[in-house]
């Protein structure tokens, strides 16, 4: 019989619970002594750790026994969409965006609100966050195993970078998927904060009252700036390929 979202929901919250508790005892028990380098494998069950190990077995074989299935939940990195990473013909998509919120910032500077909002309304990838990401990520570089491994770990990872100071499995420098991922969040932001200005000074000029657009031509030069940011991550040959196709 399916669970029900509440009972799901519980026992996924015991479960947190569990590895957390397991992820503290198995550091301070085990991987402690063995990077201080005082628990030789013939005194595990003797060294003054003994009840941390002890505690830390008893919270997996716990953790194990309440595996069920899992209630869907959000993703907080993405993953692709399954095919190959930068393909030109994903690219053109987002060039064509590029090319509407330039157009949207030009109606403003010309003060045509309702123009700049048909126009934007009017683009599929603007219709949910979810239909914009997935624009995104099918061009965008995919996960690598290494980030999705420290991602599902994120507890033990961020312990042992602040105890120990261990900061070796960090990338010195962004990855091209994270500034991607980036630049697609904060253009995401900007359109999501122009439209709502956009339907607000509508509203206003509708009720004859005076408007500033001050705010909605900034929101779109954010949004400008992170997508130019975005594709200048792409190589520049495939970005003006796409851009003549999308003008075709």
């Amino acid at each position: 019989a399916r669970k029900s979202p509440s009972a799901m929901s519980g026992a996924s919250a015991i479960r947190r619970v569990l590895w957390l508790a397991f992820g503290s005892f198995a550091v301070d028990g085990f991987v402690a002594p063995l990077r201080a380098g005082n628990l030789p494998s013939t005194q595990l069950f003797h060294s003054c750790d003994r009840r941390a190990y002890v505690a830390a077995s008893g919270s997996l074989v716990g953790f194990w026994a309440l595996q069920g299935p899992e209630p869907a939940r959000a993703k907080s990195i993405p993953d692709g969409q399954g095919g190959k990473a930068g393909q030109l013909a994903d690219l053109v998509p987002i060039v064509q965006l590029q090319r509407q919120v330039e157009q949207a910032g030009t109606f403003l500077k010309a003060g045509q609100i309702t123009d700049a909002l048909a126009l934007l309304r009017r683009e599929p990838a603007l219709r949910s966050r979810k239909s914009f990401d997935e624009l995104f990520d099918r061009y965008s570089e995919r996960v690598s195993a290494k980030t999705r491994a420290m991602n599902s770990a994120a507890f033990i990872t961020y312990y042992e970078e602040v105890r120990y100071s261990d900061t070796r499995l960090e990338d010195k420098e962004p990855t091209k998927q994270a500034l991607q991922y980036q630049r697609r969040n904060e253009a995401y932001l900007a359109l999501d904060n122009l439209l709502a200005e956009l339907e607000y000074l509508q509203t206003e000029a509708s009720a004859s009252a005076s408007v500033d657009a001050a705010d909605a031509r900034k929101y779109g030069k954010e949004a400008a700036e992170a997508l130019k940011e975005y594709l200048a991550l792409a190589p520049q040959e495939d970005v003006e390929k796409a851009r003549a196709l999308a003008a075709g």
